[in-house]
C-alpha cells in the first residue's frame, strides 16, 4: 500500500472529515447506544476522532503502516482508543470486543478482491453481533459504469501545490482497475 503511504502527509486535507459524516457521528453519539466503535480502513483516524472524544471505546485498523502511526499519533490523547496495523481480513483478530458500530468509509473496500470484501462482511457481522450496527460507504459503481464515468473530480490540498487525480479503467461490466 505504498500508494497511502506516499499521500500520509497529506490524506486528511485531501480525505477531510465531511459536514455530513461529523452531523451522522454526531446523531449516533447521542443516541448513546455507540460504546464501542471499530474502524476498518481507519487511515489517518480522523474519522474515529469524534468518538473517542466522546468516550468511545475505539479500535482502528489499516494496511498502511505510515497512516496507522498518524492515527496513533492523532489518538494519543484518548486512552481508550488502540490502532493496529492490519487489513479486512485482520478483523476478527483486531475488533476482539463486541463493537456497538463499525465503520468502513472512505470507499476502501472496493481496493480488495470480492472474495476478501465478502469475508470481511461476514467477519463484521459477527464483530458487531448483538445489535451493533455496521456503516459502510463505497462509489456507487453501477451509476459510473452505466454513465461511463472514467474520472473524478480533481481533489486539491495545499492552495493547489497538491493534486489528486482519480481514473477509472472499466475492465468488463464487473472490475474496474482504480488510477491515480
Amino acid at each position: 500500500m505504498a500508494f497511502y503511504t506516499d499521500l500520509s502527509d497529506v490524506y486528511d486535507a485531501l480525505f477531510p472529515v465531511s459536514e455530513a459524516q461529523r452531523a451522522l457521528f454526531e446523531r449516533l453519539l447521542a443516541g448513546g447506544r455507540v460504546l464501542r466503535v471499530a474502524d476498518a480502513g481507519c487511515g489517518s483516524g480522523a474519522q474515529l476522532l469524534p468518538f473517542a472524544a466522546a468516550g468511545s471505546e475505539c479500535v482502528g485498523f489499516d494496511p498502511d503502516p505510515a497512516l496507522v502511526a498518524r492515527a496513533r499519533a492523532k489518538l494519543a490523547p484518548f486512552p481508550r482508543v488502540r490502532v493496529e496495523t492490519g487489513g479486512f481480513s485482520d478483523v476478527s483478530r483486531i475488533v476482539t470486543d463486541p463493537a456497538d458500530l463499525l465503520l468502513c468509509l472512505g470507499n476502501s473496500l472496493v481496493h480488495v478482491p470480492q472474495e476478501e470484501a465478502a469475508r470481511f462482511l461476514r467477519d463484521a457481522a459477527g464483530v458487531t453481533a448483538g445489535g451493533g450496527e455496521i456503516l459502510l460507504q463505497i462509489l456507487n459503481y453501477e451509476r459510473l459504469l452505466l454513465g461511463k464515468i472514467t474520472s473524478l473530480p480533481l481533489m486539491q490540498a495545499d492552495e493547489g501545490a497538491i493534486e489528486f487525480r482519480r481514473s477509472y479503467v472499466w475492465e468488463g461490466n464487473r472490475k474496474v482497475r482504480f488510477q491515480t
